[in-house]
C-alpha cells in the first residue's frame, strides 16, 4: 500500500484495544463483521487480537486475515521469540510489539531488567520477527512518562534492528496537545524515515486533541477505536477523528460511508451505548434546542453545525420531546397497532403498549405486554429473529399461583432453553432471539432501554453476521429490522 505525503493513516484497534474495555467481548463472527466494515471505510491498517493469549484470539485473527481484506492485518504481541511464533502461525501480515522502559516498567513490567537488557530485547524481537517474514510496529509503552533520552533509545534500537514503523504511546493518557506538538517534531526530527504513529488513552479527555496535534507535527499514523472504545476510558474516537479529518481538509468523507452503521454496530456488540451528547455519533450531535437556533437552522442548515450531518449518517434536528409534568407521568397502556411487534401467534391474546415515547414524552424506555389469555391449540411459533441496539428483557408471568403455569421456548444466539415461569430472559444488545409459546397463560413482558421499538433494531440494509451464522435456516425474508440509532 502506497499513500501521497502528508496523508493521514488510520490503524483502527477496535478488535485488539477496543476488546479490552471493560465487559466487552466481540464473537468472532460479529469482529469478522467489524473488520469488512472497517476496511469498507477505508481504513488503512486493522489491528486484532494477541494470538500467544489463547485460541480464541488466534481463530480471530485466522479468520480476519481469511477474509482478504484490502488494508494490512497487524496483531499484537509482546517482545518475546513464543508470541512472535504466535503471530506467525496468525497469518497477519504484521506484528505489533510492544515493551516499556521507564522506572514504571522496571518496577511493575521487566521487574529486576536494566536499561540496557531492555533495549537488547527491543532489538532481539524486532530482528527475530523481521527474521520470520513478518513486518515490525514497535511501540514504546508508556511514553509520555518516559524520559526523552530513553525514548530516543528505544526508538534507535528498534529501528536499527529493522522495524519497518515506531508508535509512542501515551498508555495513561497524560499529554496536553503542545506537549504532544513538541514531542511529535523531535521524533520526526530524529528518525525522519520512518513512519510514526501515535496512541493516545483518553484519561484527561484529550485524545483527540492530541491526535490532531500530532498530525500536526508530522506524525502520519494514528490509532483508533470505533466509539473511542479501550483499556479504561478509550483511545482516540475513529468517528470523532474521521470526521475532523474532512474538515480539515486531510481525507474525504462522502454521505455513502457506513461510519454511523459501524458505530451502531459496535455500540451493540460491546454493550456500550453512545451517549446521547458526544460528538458526531451521539444523537444531539447535530440537534438544537434554543428557540434562537431553531429559527436559523431551519433557515439554513448549516446556522449552528459545524459539519454537514449527512457526512457522518445523521441529520438536522430541533429538539422537541422532554419529559411532561410530574402528574402526566401515570398513563393508561395502549392496544398495539404497530404489526412490527405483533407475535405471530397473535391469536393467542392482544399485546398493550405499556411506555414509549408516544405516551410519554422523552421517557427513553419501551416496555409491551402481551396477554396469553389461552393456550394455543398447537405450538405457536414466532419466526421472526430480532436483534436490539440495546439491551432488552422479556418477563414471563403465569396466571396460576406464584406465578407459575406458562411456558416458552427461547433461541437466544445460539442456544435454545425451555423457560417456564416465572422468570426473565435477559437479552444482550446485538444479540438474536426469537420464542415460542409452548403452553399456559399469562403475560410477556418486554422491556427494552430505546424511546421506541423501531428505534431498538437494527437497520435492514446490512443483516447482523451474527444472526446468519448462529442462526441459519430460519430468517428467510423475516428478519425483523427497522430504523438505525439516532
Amino acid at each position: 500500500m502506497t499513500f501521497n505525503q502528508g496523508y493521514v493513516r488510520i490503524i483502527d484497534q477496535t478488535l485488539r484495544e477496543g476488546r479490552q474495555s471493560p465487559g466487552v467481548k466481540f464473537k468472532v463472527n460479529q469482529a469478522v463483521e467489524i473488520a469488512q466494515m472497517l476496511a469498507d471505510l477505508p481504513v488503512e491498517q486493522i489491528e486484532c487480537g494477541h494470538p500467544a493469549a489463547g485460541p480464541e484470539d488466534m481463530e480471530l485473527v485466522q479468520r480476519i486475515v481469511a477474509l482478504g481484506l484490502p488494508c494490512p492485518i497487524i496483531t499484537h504481541a509482546r517482545s518475546c521469540q513464543t508470541d512472535i511464533d504466535a503471530a506467525v502461525h496468525s497469518g497477519a501480515e504484521w506484528v505489533g510489539l510492544f515493551l516499556g522502559i521507564n522506572d514504571v516498567s522496571q518496577r511493575t513490567r521487566v521487574v529486576g531488567w536494566s536499561v540496557q537488557e531492555i533495549l537488547d530485547r527491543i532489538m532481539d524481537a524486532v530482528t527475530y520477527g523481521r527474521q520470520q517474514g513478518l513486518l515490525v510496529r514497535y511501540t514504546l509503552e508508556d511514553a509520555s512518562r518516559t524520559d526523552t533520552g530513553l525514548i530516543l533509545k528505544a526508538f534507535t534500537a528498534a529501528v536499527k534492528a529493522g522495524a519497518n514503523r515506531i508508535c509512542f504511546s501515551d498508555t495513561v493518557g497524560i499529554l496536553k496537545p503542545e506537549i504532544t506538538s513538541s514531542i511529535v517534531k523531535t521524533l520526526k526530527q530524529t528518525f525522519p524515515n520512518t513512519d510514526l504513529e501515535v496512541h493516545f488513552h483518553n484519561d484527561r479527555g484529550l485524545a483527540i486533541a492530541n491526535a490532531l496535534a500530532a498530525i500536526d507535527a508530522g506524525a502520519n499514523w494514528i490509532s483508533t477505536s470505533v466509539n473511542g472504545l479501550g483499556e479504561r476510558v478509550g483511545i482516540t474516537d475513529l468517528c470523532q477523528l474521521m470526521a475532523n479529518l474532512h474538515y480539515d481538509g486531510l481525507r474525504t468523507l462522502t454521505p455513502e460511508n457506513q461510519l454511523r452503521e459501524l458505530s451502531c454496530r459496535v455500540a451493540a456488540y460491546s454493550r456500550t451505548p453512545v451517549a446521547d451528547n458526544q460528538p458526531v455519533m451521539g444523537s444531539y450531535a447535530f440537534t438544537h434546542r434554543s428557540a434562537l437556533h431553531a429559527r436559523a437552522t431551519r433557515r439554513d442548515e448549516m446556522a449552528y453545525n459545524w459539519l454537514n450531518p449527512a457526512l457522518v449518517g445523521a441529520r438536522t434536528q430541533i429538539a422537541q420531546d422532554q419529559l411532561p409534568e410530574v402528574e402526566q407521568l401515570v398513563t393508561p397502556p395502549a392496544i398495539a397497532q404497530d404489526t412490527s411487534f405483533q407475535m405471530i401467534h397473535w391469536r393467542i391474546g392482544k399485546s398493550y403498549l405499556m411506555l414509549d415515547h408516544s405516551l410519554v414524552s422523552d421517557c427513553r424506555q419501551f416496555c409491551l405486554v402481551q396477554d396469553i389469555s389461552r393456550t394455543p391449540r398447537i405450538q405457536s411459533l414466532d419466526q421472526t429473529v430480532r436483534v436490539h441496539q440495546v439491551d432488552s428483557l422479556i418477563l414471563l408471568l403465569g396466571r396460576e399461583a406464584n406465578l407459575n403455569g406458562l411456558k416458552i421456548e427461547v433461541c437466544l444466539d445460539d442456544i435454545t432453553q425451555i423457560v417456564e415461569s416465572p422468570a426473565s430472559v435477559f437479552i444482550p444488545a446485538g444479540i438474536p432471539y426469537r420464542y415460542r409459546v409452548i403452553s399456559g397463560r399469562g403475560a410477556l413482558i418486554h422491556h427494552i432501554n430505546a424511546r421506541s421499538w423501531s428505534q431498538s433494531l437494527f437497520d435492514s440494509t446490512v443483516k447482523p453476521s451474527a444472526v446468519q451464522s448462529t442462526m441459519p435456516g430460519i430468517l428467510g425474508d423475516r428478519l425483523q429490522t427497522n430504523q438505525m440509532c439516532v
